[in-house]
């Protein structure tokens, strides 16, 4: 059974050095609001490639259960969010001022993953034990399904993976620029009203009841004067410079494994076109 997608880290943010009225924007060619491309991408499945992984281990897990004399049909995953942008889009925390207009704090969404998600989820909760423990169980269809798509690739640590790409966000954020950013960006913020020692506190300010359906009103407020001070103070850029430099630096120190996560994957995808005949 698919594991659901999980909103994507939403990360840290900083900067500012402002007061009175919300600052003024940089230009759009400033500032990337779509996504930011890190050395550590090179590394990882794209989109379309874990769409094709995906489809291919339902496949391999319905034609199990089928085999076993169960007929099931895994619906489509949730998928990633249109509205969101690319992976890295909110990895140093909001930045784009349209869709704190729109969300505030809240995570982007669509109507359609919104549906596809629930349809998930309801398909889940519908599962007897008995099919649940087949799918999910120790060797079931969804472990057998994980091994075909395995076959003749070689080992790799992706958790070793998640762990340097933490570990670079972490460590970047204690560089001397981006500390100096993300103090400046608390000043800005405390000029408008808004009284956060942290991007990070800001977004986990319980009054913006992130599971709600909607942003309250000062909440979106916060959350655009919180891309202006971002703006206007460079954090964003700060962050990622450091922090691609950063990652640089540990992809030449551990070329070796890296190249063999890329391996893996590449083996893994190939797998997949097989099962699915494309």
């Amino acid at each position: 059974m698919r594991a659901r997608i999980a909103p994507v880290l939403l990360g840290l943010l900083a900067l500012a050095g402002c007061a009175g009225e919300p600052p003024p924007p940089l230009p759009a060619e400033a500032l990337p609001v779509s996504g930011f491309v890190l050395p550590f991408d090179e590394y990882r499945l794209t989109t379309p490639d874990r769409a094709t992984v995906e489809k291919a281990r339902s496949t391999l897990a319905e034609t199990c259960m089928r085999l076993r004399g169960y007929e099931v049909d895994i619906p489509e995953i949730g998928g990633s969010n249109a509205v969101a942008g690319t992976e890295n889009s909110r990895r140093y925390g909001l930045v784009d001022e349209s869709v704190a207009t729109r969300f505030g704090y809240h995570f982007p969404s669509d109507e359609a993953s919104e549906k596809r998600s629930l349809r998930q989820q309801e398909w889940e909760a519908g599962l007897s034990e008995e099919i649940r423990t087949l799918l999910d169980g120790e060797n079931g269809c969804s472990d057998e399904a994980q091994r075909e798509l395995r076959k003749d690739a070689p080992a790799a640590d992706t958790g070793w993976l998640a762990d340097q790409d933490f570990g670079a966000l972490e460590e970047s954020a204690k560089l001397a620029p981006v500390v100096a950013a993300r103090e400046a960006w608390r000043t800005c913020m405390a000029g408008h009203g808004f009284a956060y020692a942290t991007p990070e506190d800001a977004i986990a300010d319980a009054r913006w009841q992130l599971d709600s359906p909607a942003p309250s009103p000062e909440e979106v407020r916060a959350a655009q004067v919180d891309v202006g001070c971002k703006q206007s103070t460079g954090l964003v850029r700060t962050w990622y410079e450091a922090e691609t430099a950063l990652q640089r630096q540990v992809v030449e120190r551990e070329r070796t494994r890296f190249d063999e996560v890329k391996a893996a994957n590449q083996a893994r995808v190939a797998n997949a076109h097989r099962v699915l005949g494309s």
